[in-house]
């Protein structure tokens, strides 16, 4: 592990502060408080898997709390090799929220720590997640850093599960730089072993990155069999953030194709589904997808309602980037100049 001297300071005051120095995020203070988790190591893992599962099935403020009650438990529990992985649990359940630069504080603490205890396998987590966090805000190129350095660690550490995470992230991240030979690979090898273990829910993610990646490289008639597939596995776990994606996926696959009213019908479907769920982000990027989609048909002004809502979604995300992108479009309709884009 590379030695970061300048965490350690910080993520050791920040993992012993007083209990009430580390505020809840904002969408968490407004729900009941859960209940409290026993102390015991047993009990407190059993409080991680919980997180693990509310993320999984999407439900991201359930996920909040339940982090943050994990970390109350391993502080006051004295179990202190815990606390990188509480740390970071805190920090992957808020991110994609209004709470990105706290998941960013969360996420640096808990790397910090795990350097300070010598746990390889939050580190590695920790790099990890910090990389994906840079890919959301643009950072091609540091994310791809994150995960080089994270794979050579996850590759020494016995967890399946997150080796193919890594796999899988910087794999996508260098088929994102156009990187297609070493990236499509690393995909194909990470869905592979996920699939191998069973892992549905996993391999379907996967999946759907790797149709994606065959549209880039205009393999259409793969991409749109890759998709499909990935759709129904999805519905098959219940995923309503990999459901969306594939709608989406196969929706611009659609309009590749100028199939105009199936790609519409697809939008339409991943945002209903978005909708049905709790994360704001995906929310805010269907409404955006399909304006996009009704503008480049000079429907402008059926776009506005959509417009105005990923906007609303996207100044509480904190998204300025996204945010400008709407007001451009925004422009378009209002000056009648909608058109294709």
């Amino acid at each position: 592990m590379r030695i970061r001297p300048a965490l350690l300071a910080l993520a050791l005051a920040f993992a012993f502060a007083a209990p009430g120095a580390l505020a809840a995020p904002a969408a968490v203070t407004s729900k009941p408080p859960v209940q409290a988790i026993g102390q015991s190591e047993a009990e407190i893992k059993a409080g991680f898997r919980a997180v693990q599962a509310a993320m999984d099935r999407d439900d991201q403020q359930e996920a909040m709390r339940l982090a943050k009650a994990c970390l109350a438990a391993v502080r006051a529990s004295g179990l202190h090799a815990l606390l990188p992985e509480a740390l970071l649990m805190s920090g992957e359940a808020m991110m994609g929220s209004e709470n990105d630069r706290e998941a960013r504080k969360y996420l640096l603490n808990g790397l910090g720590l795990a350097q300070l205890y010598g746990d390889r396998r939050s580190y590695a987590n920790a790099l990890n997640d910090l990389g994906i966090m840079a890919e959301r805000e643009g950072k091609i190129r540091l994310a791809a850093n994150y995960y080089r350095e994270a794979l050579p660690i996850a590759e020494t550490v016995d967890d399946p599960q997150l080796l193919d995470a890594v796999t899988y992230d910087l794999g996508s991240a260098e088929c994102e730089l156009e990187q297609f030979e070493a990236g499509y690979a690393r995909l194909a090898t990470a869905l592979e072993r996920t699939l191998s273990r069973g892992e549905t829910y996993t391999a379907v993610k996967i999946k759907l990155r790797v149709a994606d990646v065959e549209r880039d490289m205009k393999q259409a008639d793969q991409a749109e069999k890759t998709a499909q597939e990935a759709l129904t596995m999805a519905r098959s776990v219940k995923s309503k953030a990999s459901e969306q994606g594939a709608l989406r996926l196969l929706a611009m696959l659609a309009v590749d194709r100028k199939d105009l009213k199936v790609g519409e019908a697809r939008f339409k479907e991943a945002l209903k589904v978005a909708r049905s769920g709790t994360d704001p982000w995906a929310q805010g990027a269907a409404s955006l997808d399909l304006a996009t989609f009704l503008v480049a048909n000079q429907r402008g002004k059926e776009a506005t309602e959509h417009l105005l809502a990923a906007q609303r979604t996207f100044k509480q995300l904190k998204r300025q980037d996204l945010v400008d992108q709407i007001r451009t479009l925004l422009n378009h309709v209002e000056k009648g100049k909608s058109k294709r884009i």
